[in-house]
C-alpha cells in the first residue's frame, strides 16, 4: 500500500501544486485588472453557483463513489458509476432552473442589487458557469474514485493552462473583465469535461444500477445529509453576510486574504484528495491506520507552521505588492484569517477518517458545534459591531473548534503518540530562526521581486535549521526519495 499511496500522491501533488500555483497566478491578473467592487462581484458570481449547488452538496454523491469504487470490482464499479451520472445530471439540471427562478424572483436583491443586476444582464453566461463547475468537479471526482490519479492531474493540469492562459491574453490586450474572465472559466471547464469523457467513455457502457445505489446511498450518503447541509450553509451564509453588510469592494479585499489560503491548500490538497479513497481500501484489507494519519499530522504541522507564521510576518507585504495596495485589510484580520487556514488544512484529514469509520454523526456534530462558533460571530461582526476583525475570528473559532473534536475522536481509534519535546523544540527553533531571517530582510521589500524574495529567504532558513537540528529522520527521507523518484 505504502508505494501506491506514494505513487498517487506524486501523481496528486504534481497536480495539486500546479493549480494552486496557477490558481494565485490568475488573482493578481484579476485584481491589476479590475477594482475592488469588480473583482467582489467576480467572486460573488461563485458564490451565487455555490448557492445553486447546494442541493447537489448536501446529497453527497462524491462521498458514496469514493468511498464505494475501490471496492467494487469492475462491472459493478461501471454501473454505479452511471447511476451516481445520471443523478448528477438531473442535480444540474434542477440547479440551472433555480437559477433562473432566482433571477426571475429577484431574491438576489436581498443581498447585494449589483449582484441581481449582473446575473439577469448575464443569465445564460451564468447558467454555463453552474454547469459547468458541476459536471467538471463530478469528472475529477470519478477519477479519483476509479484510482485513476494519473487522469486526475491531467485534466487539472489542462485545465489551469487553459484558464490561466485565456486570462494572460485577456490582461496583456486589456479585455479582461468579469465576463470575459467567467467566460475563460467556462470554456476550461468544458475543454477539461470533453477530456475527462473521452477517457472515461468505457466507464459510462453500462445499465446504471440504482438499486446498488439506493442501498449504498442509505448506508454511506444518506447519514451525511445533516453534516453536508451544516457544512454548506456554514461556507455560504459568512460571504453572503459580508456582502450584505460590508459591499461588494469589501467582499473583493476579503477574497484577496482568501486567496492566501491557496498556499496552505498547496501543502494540504495533496493528501487531503486522496485519503479517502486510500482510507476504504486499507480498512476493507483490515489494515491500520496509524501510521498514515499520524505521518500526515507530523508532515502537514511541519509545512504548515512556518506557512501561518510567515503570512504572519509578509501577509500584508504580499498583498500590496502582488494584488494591488487597495486590497489591504487590517492586519490582525490577515493575522486571524491565516491561523484559521492553517488549522483548517491541518484538520483536512477529519472528513475522511469520519466517512471511512461510519460515524457520520460525529462529522454532523463537529459541524453544527463549528458552525455556531464561526456564525455567531460573523452575525456579530457584521451587524452589531461593523467589523472584519471579528469575522476573522469567527473563522479562527470554527477552525479550533473541528480540531479539537477531530482529535478527541481519533486517540478513540488510533494509537497516535504525542509529539517529543525534542520534536517540539526542533521545530520552535527552526520557526525562530525563519522570523529573525525575515525581520532582517524585511526593510529592503519594495516590490514582487524582493517580497518573494524574502519569502524565500524563510523559508530556506527554516528547512535548513530542520535538517542541521536532525528533525527529518531516516524513514522519512526514505518516503521523500520514494516520492520524488521518476
Amino acid at each position: 500500500m505504502a508505494s501506491d499511496f506514494i505513487r498517487d500522491l506524486r501523481w496528486v501533488s504534481f497536480a495539486e501544486v500546479f493549480s494552486q500555483a496557477a490558481s494565485f497566478a490568475t488573482v493578481p491578473l484579476l485584481t491589476r485588472a479590475l477594482v475592488p467592487s469588480e473583482y467582489g462581484l467576480y467572486r460573488s458570481a461563485f458564490v451565487v453557483v455555490s448557492l445553486l449547488m447546494f442541493v447537489r452538496g448536501v446529497v453527497n454523491l462524491q462521498p458514496l463513489l469514493l468511498d464505494q469504487l475501490p471496492r467494487l470490482e469492475r462491472q459493478r464499479q461501471r454501473s454505479l458509476t452511471v447511476a451516481v451520472s445520471v443523478c448528477t445530471v438531473a442535480l444540474t439540471t434542477m440547479s440551472l432552473v433555480g437559477l433562473v427562478l432566482l433571477t426571475e424572483i429577484g431574491i438576489l436583491n436581498e443581498v447585494s442589487g449589483r449582484i441581481q443586476e449582473f446575473v439577469a444582464a448575464n443569465l445564460w453566461l451564468t447558467m454555463s458557469l453552474v454547469a459547468s463547475r458541476s459536471l467538471y468537479q463530478y469528472g475529477l471526482t470519478v477519477c479519483k474514485a476509479l484510482d485513476e490519479f494519473a487522469t486526475y492531474s491531467g485534466v487539472k493540469f489542462l485545465y489551469e493552462m487553459t484558464f490561466l492562459g485565456a486570462l494572460v491574453a485577456l490582461f496583456a490586450v486589456d479585455l479582461l473583465t468579469i465576463v470575459t474572465a467567467i467566460s475563460a472559466y467556462v470554456g476550461a471547464s468544458m475543454l477539461a469535461i470533453g477530456i475527462i469523457l473521452v477517457i472515461v467513455h468505457d466507464e459510462l457502457r453500462a445499465k446504471p444500477d440504482f438499486g446498488k445505489l439506493i442501498g449504498e446511498y442509505r448506508r454511506v450518503s444518506a447519514p451525511l445529509i445533516p453534516r453536508s447541509l451544516v457544512e454548506k450553509t456554514k461556507g455560504l451564509t459568512p460571504r453572503f453576510l459580508i456582502v450584505s453588510a460590508f459591499g461588494v469592494g469589501t467582499f473583493g479585499s476579503w477574497s484577496v486574504v482568501f486567496s492566501l489560503a491557496m498556499s496552505f491548500r498547496l501543502l494540504s490538497r495533496p493528501f487531503s484528495e486522496i485519503l479517502l479513497p486510500k482510507i476504504s481500501k486499507a480498512l476493507s484489507e483490515g489494515q491500520s491506520l496509524d501510521g498514515l494519519v499520524y505521518q500526515y499530522y507530523r508532515v502537514m504541522g511541519t509545512l504548515i507552521s512556518p506557512a501561518v507564521v510567515g503570512g504572519w510576518l509578509l501577509g500584508a507585504e504580499v498583498i500590496q505588492y502582488v494584488f494591488g495596495a487597495e486590497y489591504v485589510l487590517a492586519d490582525v484580520v490577515i493575522w486571524l484569517l491565516l491561523a484559521g487556514f492553517g488549522i483548517q488544512s491541518i484538520n483536512a484529514i477529519t472528513g475522511s477518517v469520519y466517512v471511512a469509520t461510519d460515524r457520520s454523526d460525529l462529522a454532523t456534530y463537529t459541524q453544527i458545534l463549528s458552525a455556531v462558533g464561526l456564525l455567531s460571530l460573523v452575525l456579530l461582526g457584521a451587524f452589531v459591531f461593523d467589523s472584519l476583525i471579528i469575522v476573522s475570528a469567527g473563522y479562527l473559532a470554527e477552525n479550533l473548534i473541528a480540531l479539537s473534536i477531530s482529535l478527541r475522536y481519533q486517540s478513540t481509534i488510533l494509537e497516535l503518540p504525542r509529539p517529543s519535546f525534542e520534536t517540539v523544540w526542533k521545530l520552535c527553533l527552526s520557526l525562530a530562526m525563519m522570523v529573525i531571517a525575515v525581520v532582517l530582510v524585511e526593510p529592503w521589500i519594495a516590490g514582487v521581486p524582493t517580497t518573494f524574495a524574502a519569502v524565500a529567504v524563510g523559508a530556506a532558513t527554516y528547512f535548513v535549521t530542520l535538517y542541521a537540528t536532525g528533525f527529518i529522520r531516516e524513514q522519512e527521507w526514505e518516503l521523500l526519495h520514494q516520492f520524488v523518484s521518476i
